[in-house]
């Protein structure tokens, strides 16, 4: 339900385009349909419609965020749609909520896709103690490619390990 109000708000899908754009598809193919980031849901769903609407849909989609899924029927569903459109117009005045709605959730201190470097650095890092054990290390890489949070994690789990 959740796919289809997202569709109906935005007029885009909430799955990663692929090769296979069918309408229809078998049980198999829409398994294996994967949802776009969060990031990408939630800034997308904001841009268009208030905040109580978005947190709705995220719900009903299984979107992470603060309050799990209350939702045990389409009755339950209904009932807060109700409530919402019987107070559409004070929602629709809250324009300082509505601006906290864009905001992106990144986790704090959770690197993505740089595994291999922050192990390679934690090796390297890891032998200073021992005698011999000095060493230098560059990292480099284009701006905004994650070098200080790179180094800023590492620090922090040299920091834990002692």
């Amino acid at each position: 339900l959740g796919s289809v109000l997202f569709e109906m708000f935005t007029g885009k899908s909430p799955f990663k385009e692929d090769d296979n754009n069918e309408l229809f598809c078998d049980e198999k193919e829409s398994e294996t349909k994967t949802l776009l980031s969060q990031n990408q849901l939630i800034s997308t769903l904001t841009a268009r419609i208030p905040l109580p609407f978005a947190k709705l849909i995220l719900n009903l989609m299984g979107v992470e965020g603060p309050a799990p899924c209350h939702h045990q029927s389409s009755k339950d569903v209904g009932r807060e749609l109700k409530h919402m459109l019987s107070n559409l117009e004070s929602i629709m005045l809250n324009s300082l909520e509505q601006t906290s709605l864009g905001w992106l959730y990144f986790p704090q201190g959770k690197l993505y896709g740089h595994d291999s470097h922050v192990s390679k650095l934690m090796d390297a890092c890891s032998s200073i103690d021992t005698p011999g054990g000095s060493k230098m290390v560059l990292v480099s890489g284009y701006s905004g490619v994650g070098k200080s949070s790179i180094v800023e994690h590492v620090k922090r789990k040299m920091k834990e390990k002692k």
